[in-house]
C-alpha cells in the first residue's frame, strides 16, 4: 500500500469528547459517560489512506475520567510497560447503516472463529480508540469480553474492535489483537483452572486473525499500513509488534 510521509508526531490541540451518536446501539459502542483524551506526540498517525487520522493505541480509564494509554492487562512485560497498539483495520464499502456495518463485522469475526468470550481484562471503563477525532468504546461492549479463538484458560488469540467510523462512503473499524498464555494460580487461593493471562505476542495473533478473516468472511486482505507504532525504551515496549496494521476490505 502507498504510505504517506509519517506525520504522527504532530500534536492535536483540541480536547476530544466521546461521540454519543451511537450510544447503546448495535451500530457503535460508546461510553456510558463522556470520556476525554488529549493526544500527544506519537499518539496519532495522520492521513492513513481510506481511513484518516488514526489513533495508534488502546486507551483505557474509569468512566467519566480522562483516558490514558492502556498497559497490556495492567502488567509489565519483561520488566517494562507493554503498550497496546492498534493492528487491525477493516473497511466496509457495502454496509448501508452503522447497524449493518456492526452486524457484518461481528459475523465476519464469528466466521473466522473469533467470538465474544468472557474472562479477559479490560479495566473498569473498558477500552477506547480514536479515529478522526472521534472516540469509540470497544466491541464487544460487555465488560471483560473480547473476540477470542479460545478460552482464557488456554493459549488464545483475542482482541477488541472499535467503530463503525464513517469515512467517506465507507464504514471503518479498527482493532487490537494479541496472543496470550494462561498461567495457572499456584497458590490454591482460586478455583481449579483459574489463573492469569500472560502476554505472548502481537504478530502471530494479527496474522492468525487476518488469515481466518480472509479465508472465511467477506473481509479480504489488502495489505499492511506501516503506522510506525513501535516503542523500545528502557521503560516501555511494544514487544514483537512491527508497528503495522493489517488492512482488510469487504468485497460484498
Amino acid at each position: 500500500m502507498t504510505q504517506p510521509v509519517p506525520t504522527h508526531t504532530r500534536r492535536l490541540p483540541v480536547r476530544l469528547l466521546a461521540a454519543c451518536l451511537l450510544l447503546g446501539s448495535p451500530g457503535g459502542a460508546a461510553a456510558p459517560q463522556a470520556v476525554t483524551f488529549q493526544p500527544g506526540p506519537g499518539d496519532v498517525f495522520r492521513d492513513v489512506p481510506d481511513v484518516g487520522d488514526l489513533g495508534l493505541w488502546l486507551l483505557t480509564g474509569s468512566p467519566g475520567a480522562p483516558l490514558k494509554r492502556a498497559v497490556w492487562n495492567g502488567e509489565p512485560y519483561q520488566g517494562r510497560t507493554l503498550r497496546e497498539p492498534i493492528n487491525l483495520i477493516l473497511i466496509d464499502r457495502f454496509a448501508r447503516t452503522p447497524e449493518q456495518a456492526t452486524a457484518r463485522m461481528n459475523a465476519a469475526l464469528a466466521a473466522a472463529g473469533f467470538t465474544p468470550t468472557g474472562g479477559f481484562g479490560s479495566g473498569p471503563g473498558g477500552y477506547h480508540a480514536l479515529l478522526n477525532g472521534e472516540l469509540r468504546a470497544q466491541h464487544p461492549a460487555t465488560p471483560g469480553q473480547a473476540y477470542s479463538d479460545g478460552p482464557p484458560g488456554a493459549y488464545n488469540h483475542h482482541g477488541v474492535t472499535f467503530g463503525p467510523y464513517r469515512v467517506g462512503g465507507s464504514f471503518v473499524f479498527t482493532g487490537a489483537f494479541n496472543g496470550a498464555d494462561h498461567r495457572p494460580d499456584q497458590t490454591g487461593a482460586t478455583p481449579a483452572g483459574a489463573g492469569t493471562q500472560v502476554f505472548n505476542n502481537y504478530m502471530v495473533a494479527r496474522e492468525s486473525l487476518a488469515a481466518a478473516l480472509d479465508r472465511s468472511s467477506v473481509f479480504h486482505k489488502k495489505g499492511y499500513f506501516d503506522l510506525q507504532a513501535i516503542i523500545d525504551t528502557p521503560t516501555e515496549t511494544t514487544a514483537d509488534s512491527d508497528g503495522c496494521a493489517v488492512v482488510l476490505v469487504a468485497r460484498d
